[in-house]
This record gives C-alpha cells, sequence and structure tokens, in this order.
C-alpha cells in the first residue's frame, strides 16, 4: 500500500471514531408539558414527546408529541 492509500484510510478512520463520540450537554433542559389533541381516528398512534440531539450546535430541541397514522398497516409499540 502505498503512502497517499495510507495516509487517506488513517482519515477515513479518524473522521468515523470522530463522529461516534457522543456529545456533552452543560445545561439541563427545562421540563414542559403538553397536552395531547384528541385522537383522530382509531387508525392514528400517538408518538409521544422527546429530545433530538443536534450535533452541530450541540444542542437538544425538544420535540412535541403528535398523532400519526402507521404506513403499511404496521403495529407500533412504545418504547421504555
Amino acid at each position: 500500500m502505498n503512502n497517499t492509500k495510507k495516509t487517506m484510510a488513517f482519515l477515513v478512520t479518524a473522521l468515523m471514531i470522530q463522529s461516534c463520540v457522543p456529545g456533552y450537554v452543560s445545561v439541563r433542559p427545562t421540563y414542559s408539558h403538553h397536552i395531547r389533541p384528541e385522537r383522530p381516528s382509531s387508525f392514528h398512534i400517538w408518538v409521544g414527546d422527546g429530545w433530538k440531539y443536534h450535533r452541530k450546535s450541540r444542542a437538544y430541541t425538544e420535540r412535541s408529541g403528535h398523532w400519526t397514522a402507521p404506513k403499511h398497516k404496521k403495529s407500533y409499540q412504545e418504547g421504555q
């Protein structure tokens, strides 16, 4: 393997390792309460509130829950 290929392999490996490093949150997010609206139909399922992490800004944003209709008649079970 020549030096260029070794260098490229090293850079790719370094980038992959860095992308796996977890983010650090220095400020604890505040809790907010959301009211669940009425269910649109018996086919809709509730997808609960949650947090989404953004790597660039290293910040979490809160996502409120919402009703959604599952695609392809799949079943849904909420995580624990």
